[in-house]
């Protein structure tokens, strides 16, 4: 999923809204989020929690945490 993609959903949650949000969730600066081509693999599950899991991990990283286990089951019973 693209970046802004992600923050956009983020900033749907009603706890979240911002980017400011964001990155006070991931321990860092507002500026820093510029910085991202992706979230960085270390963030994705406070994320994850922080907006209740209307963005995975899965989503945001495939790369590292590979198929969500809800999409394994849904190929398993094709």
């Amino acid at each position: 999923m693209h970046l802004n993609k992600i923050f956009e959903r983020l900033k749907a949650h009603p706890d979240i809204k911002t980017k400011r949000k964001v990155a006070e969730i991931c321990g860092i600066s507002p500026p820093a989020l510029s910085y991202w081509k992706r979230v960085p693999s270390e963030h994705c599950i406070d994320l994850e929690v922080a907006s209740e899991g209307a963005v995975t991990r899965y989503e945001m990283r495939p790369d590292v945490f590979g198929v969500s286990p809800d999409r394994r089951k849904d190929n398993s019973a094709a």
